[in-house]
C-alpha cells in the first residue's frame, strides 16, 4: 500500500521557516519548471540556442524556453513515446541539447538517448518530472546525461515540488533563487490572472471539464522560487522503492481490468524499475475516449488525457501529436490507494 503523505497546512505559507534549497545537490525548487530554467542556464544555454523536444510534450516546456529565447525543435516518437532516433538525426543541425522524456514513470532508453547525444555532440537532458522514485539498471533514473530534473508533487500529496541533477562537471547554477513566496505576495503577484480565470475554474468543478479544450489544463509560467523547508523535510522521509514498487501493483491492477474492457496499455511492459505516475492507455478513437472520461466522472475517479499540448499541435488536428492525444485515457493512482482496494471497487463496476 502506498501511504500518503500528511498535507502541508497553507498557514504555513504566511511565515518561516523557508529555505533556498537550491545551493547543494539536488537542487530543489517550487516546481519543475523552474529546474529545467536554471539547470539550462547553467549549461550555458543562451537565446538563439536550439533544444530538441518531443512533440508530444505539456506546452509549460516549449514555453519555458520561448521565456529564456531558446528555441524548440521538434522530434517524433515511436507508438510508445521513444525517440523515433532515424528521423531525430535529420534534425540535430545546430541543436545544443536533446530533451528525453520519462512518459508517467516509464524509464526510456537512457543508453541509446546517451549514446545518441554523443555521437551527435549533445546534451542529453532527462525529463523526469513523472517518475519520482524510478530506477534504471539499479541506479536512480536521470543520472545519464548533463541534466535531469523532477517533479515529485506530481507522486506525492504536496503543495509543490522540483528537483534538479546536474553532472559532476557542471558548474552549480548560481545565484540561488529565493524561497517561496508567502501566500500574500503570491496573491498579490498573481490575483489579475486568478480573477480573470476563477469563472472557468468554478465551471469546471461544477460540470465535467470538456477534455478537449487544452485551454482549461493550460499551465503559467512562474517566478523562480525555491523550495519551502517543510516540504523538502517530507521528501526525505519517503521510502522511494516502496513507492514505485506499490505503484507497480495499482499499474498492474489498472492495467488488467482496462485491458478486458477495449483499452490497450500505452507500454506493453512495464519496466522493473518503473515508478508509474498513472496509467495509460490508448483508447480506439476520440469518442471512446471521452466515453471513459464520462465513466470516470460520474464516478468520482479522475479518468483524463494529457497533456495540454504546444499550440503548434493543439491547433493541428492533423498533426501526429494531436491525433494521439485524441486517444489517449489516464487512469489516476493516488497515494492512498493499494492493488487490493482497487480490485474490489472496480469488480462493483461496468466499464462504459
Amino acid at each position: 500500500m502506498i501511504r500518503s503523505l500528511p498535507l502541508i497546512p497553507w498557514r504555513h505559507y504566511l511565515g518561516p521557516p523557508r529555505s533556498h534549497r537550491n545551493d547543494v545537490q539536488p537542487y530543489a525548487y517550487s516546481h519543475a519548471r523552474t529546474a529545467l530554467q536554471v539547470g539550462l542556464r547553467a549549461l550555458g544555454f543562451q537565446s538563439g540556442d536550439r533544444l530538441l523536444l518531443p512533440e508530444f510534450i505539456c506546452q509549460v516546456v516549449p514555453e519555458s524556453l520561448a521565456a529564456m529565447g531558446i528555441e524548440s525543435v521538434y522530434y517524433p516518437l515511436t507508438d510508445t513515446l521513444a525517440p523515433d532516433w532515424p528521423a531525430v538525426s535529420t534534425l540535430t543541425s545546430s541543436a545544443k541539447g536533446f530533451l528525453l522524456v520519462h512518459y508517467f514513470g516509464q524509464p526510456q532508453p537512457t543508453a541509446a538517448a546517451a549514446e545518441f547525444c554523443r555521437s551527435q555532440d549533445l546534451l542529453l537532458i532527462e525529463d523526469c518530472a513523472h517518475c519520482w522514485g524510478a530506477t534504471a539498471d539499479g541506479r536512480p533514473l536521470g543520472q545519464a546525461g548533463a541534466m535531469a530534473f523532477w517533479s515529485p508533487r506530481k507522486c506525492l500529496p504536496l503543495p509543490h515540488g522540483g528537483l534538479l541533477r546536474l553532472a559532476d562537471d557542471i558548474e552549480a547554477p548560481s545565484p540561488p533563487v529565493p524561497p517561496l513566496q508567502p501566500w500574500r505576495q503570491w496573491y498579490r503577484t498573481n490575483r489579475g490572472r486568478f480573477l480573470d480565470q476563477l469563472p472557468q475554474v468554478l465551471q469546471r468543478y461544477r460540470t465535467q471539464p470538456d477534455y478537449d479544450r487544452h485551454e482549461i489544463w493550460y499551465e503559467a509560467i512562474l517566478p523562480e522560487w525555491g523550495m519551502d523547508e517543510r516540504v523538502w523535510t517530507q521528501l526525505q522521509a519517503v521510502d522511494q522503492a516502496a513507492l514505485a514498487a506499490g505503484r507497480r501493483e495499482v499499474y498492474g491492477t489498472w492495467e488488467r481490468w482496462t485491458s478486458a474492457h477495449g483499452l490497450q496499455p500505452l507500454f506493453p511492459a512495464l519496466a522493473d524499475g518503473a515508478a508509474p505516475m498513472l496509467f495509460a492507455a490508448v483508447a480506439p478513437d476520440a469518442e471512446s475516449r471521452c466515453n471513459w472520461f464520462g465513466w470516470g466522472w460520474h464516478r468520482r475517479i479522475n479518468v483524463h488525457g494529457w497533456p495540454a499540448l504546444p499550440r503548434c499541435f493543439a491547433d493541428d488536428p492533423s498533426s501526429a501529436a494531436y491525433r494521439f492525444w485524441q486517444r489517449l485515457v489516464c487512469f489516476p493512482i493516488p497515494g492512498d490507494l493499494d492493488s487490493h482496494a482497487l480490485t474490489q471497487r472496480l469488480q462493483q463496476l461496468q466499464a462504459p
